[in-house]
């Protein structure tokens, strides 16, 4: 019984004594912090779950808080280009209100297939990570790193 307990205790003890790994971040191009890719990507899961609600979008909800004042203003005033653009609906830019245009980029979408609106998920988030990082980065670099980010860090932490 004793051994039992010695064998037991061991086991546990050496569960807490692991140390996680560190992250592995070298799949993200120089020049971009984790924190600016974390940014982008909360912006996207908060567009989709606006997507989901049966409420309109309204613009500085779907911007984290956390963000630094000058980009979140960039953010505010891209986020219904982008979507627009992404969505083949810049006519409406300059002719609508900021937030009907998102609402209406975003019905657009969320009455495509899943293909498309993962597409679309994918596109605004490298484009959001682009304004996050106040334009230092390319298209490349941010694609680059919002895959990696994604399939390395963001699906394994889910």
């Amino acid at each position: 019984m004793k051994t039992f307990f010695k064998v037991a205790w061991a086991v546990i003890t050496s569960l807490f004594a692991s140390k996680p790994k560190p992250v592995s971040t070298d799949g993200i191009p120089d020049g971009i912090s984790i924190a600016e890719v974390e940014h982008a990507i909360v912006i996207v899961n908060n567009v989709r779950a606006a997507m989901a609600s049966p409420l309109a979008v309204v613009i500085t909800d779907l911007i984290p808080g956390t963000i630094d004042n000058t980009i979140r203003e960039q953010l505010v005033k891209q986020l219904p280009v982008v979507s627009a653009g992404l969505t083949y609906a810049k006519n409406l830019i300059g002719k609508f209100p900021d937030g009907m245009v998102l609402n209406s980029a975003l019905n657009t979408v969320k009455e495509s297939d899943q293909a498309d609106q993962d597409a679309f998920a994918h596109n605004l988030a490298a484009r959001m990570l682009m304004i996050v990082t106040g334009g230092r980065i390319n298209w490349s670099n941010a694609v680059m790193a919002v895959e990696y980010y994604f399939k390395n860090l963001y699906l394994k932490a889910v």
